[in-house]
């Protein structure tokens, strides 16, 4: 093929490249081209240097059957041994709510769990739900407690004004009922560890 002269994979690859670094969108593998092209090789090879330093820490070997999430994939695998796999669709945190790598066992499995939904949620969330619509917590199956102690009394929510409060003011502890709409879906596997993570299906 003759110098500056691309095919149309090329002049297509070429085309996306400049959009993602937004380049003038044409096709030639000019200077400002080459330099978003080296500047994507150099942070491929650091992310895959960051990934090797991963690998160097998980364990050589672990017994069957194991759980493997994937959080850079949103996968999670069930090995039940060398040959038997399979592989479901994952939700993993946010960027501003990272799911941290860690190792643990799972200990039992919860059917038809009840949601305590963790602070940030309700501060957040589930508050700005209840702003927008006042009958949101209790059609979800939401019951709202006074507070986070463990003798805390049932309030109605529809006696709360909910637009006088904010992420601040929140004094509530909302806990969701098991059923069609539970966040946690039917299943939660139980692994007591430290960041109080845990895996479930969902409602959906």
């Amino acid at each position: 093929m003759p110098v500056g002269v691309y095919s149309r994979r090329h002049q297509s690859a070429i085309n996306k490249i400049q959009k993602m670094f937004r380049l003038t969108a044409d096709g030639k593998l000019g200077p400002r081209t080459r330099q978003a092209l080296v500047a994507m090789t150099l942070k491929r090879i650091k992310t895959l240097r960051i990934n090797l330093e991963r690998l160097h820490w998980l364990p050589g070997t672990l017994p069957y059957p194991i759980v493997w999430v994937d959080i850079a994939g949103f996968h999670v695998y069930w090995v039940a041994d060398r040959y038997r796999k399979k592989k479901f669709k994952a939700i993993v945190g946010l960027p501003s709510r990272q799911t941290p790598v860690f190792q643990d066992e799972i200990e039992s499995i919860t059917i038809n769990p009840p949601w305590r939904v963790p602070a940030s949620i309700a501060l957040t969330n589930l508050l700005r739900m209840a702003k927008q619509d006042s009958s949101f917590l209790e059609r979800e199956g939401f019951t709202v407690y006074s507070s986070w102690e463990s003798n805390a009394r049932v309030v109605d929510p529809d006696k709360v004004d909910w637009h006088s409060l904010t992420s601040r003011s929140f004094p509530y502890r909302l806990e969701q009922k098991p059923g069609k709409v539970n966040r946690l879906g039917r299943y939660k596997m139980d692994s007591p560890n430290r960041f109080s993570i845990y895996l479930h299906d969902t409602q959906a």
